[in-house]
């Protein structure tokens, strides 16, 4: 009756209560089959809790994802609340599982690799909506902690696959980056050979000067 009303902490108690006085009995028939049953009963009861603590795990990171989706002020902005919530929490119910649950990770790895994609989905968008190269050192110092927090769940969640996405992800960031940094350098460039053209249609050029402005320009918008 416990078990149907969903009143776990009572069928885990009456069940070790009986668990040693049914042992002493196993050799008989009757005896051993209440066993079994009552092993069965156990066995749904730690399959049906664990499902409810995975549902409820992954009901609160979806909540956290939702948080971290509300209007971050720059990717490391969204990095570090990630680092604050989501990650942290995401170990912790781990662990959790972890503890109550030794022998059956399969579920709760399934689980947390989906939430994992979601976060690194939000995550790379953000990275990659950057185009501003003057933003470049805040996205290195992003991809930097993130980088970090993947690597230290990988080592806290044994079996869970971080460095695929992350690796990824320094991948196609980088690559963004000096897609914008040459399309920037580029104007900037075209600007400066602009105002060189301008001046060598005028009087008393002075061609040292302008191929040193040249030079300068190039140095200063490559740094």
């Amino acid at each position: 009756a416990s078990f149907d009303e969903g009143k776990y902490n009572d069928v885990v108690r009456v069940y070790l209560l009986a668990q040693k006085g049914l042992s002493k009995y196993s050799d008989i028939n009757n005896i051993a089959e209440i066993q079994r049953k009552a092993d069965q009963i156990i066995a749904e009861t730690e399959k049906q809790l664990e499902e409810l603590l995975l549902k409820s795990s992954e009901s609160s990171l979806q909540n956290d994802l939702k948080q971290l989706q509300s209007n971050p002020v720059d990717v490391l902005d969204l990095v570090d609340k990630g680092c604050e919530s989501f990650i942290p929490n995401l170990t912790l119910l781990a662990n959790l599982h972890e503890r109550l649950f030794p022998n059956d990770s399969d579920l709760l790895l399934n689980m947390l690799q989906s939430q994992l994609a979601d976060f690194h989905e939000i995550v790379s968008k953000l990275f990659l909506a950057s185009s501003d190269p003057k933003d470049c050192s805040i996205v290195v110092r992003a991809l930097d902690r993130y980088y970090r927090k993947m690597s230290t769940c990988k080592q806290v969640v044994q079996g869970l696959d971080c460095s695929t996405c992350t690796i990824s992800l320094i991948r196609d960031v980088s690559k963004h980056e000096v897609v914008i940094s040459r399309k920037y350098i580029s104007e900037e460039m075209r600007i400066v050979l602009q105002e060189i053209r301008q001046s060598l249609m005028g009087k008393d050029v002075d061609l040292p000067a302008l191929a040193a402005k040249l030079e300068q320009a190039f140095v200063f918008q490559v740094k």
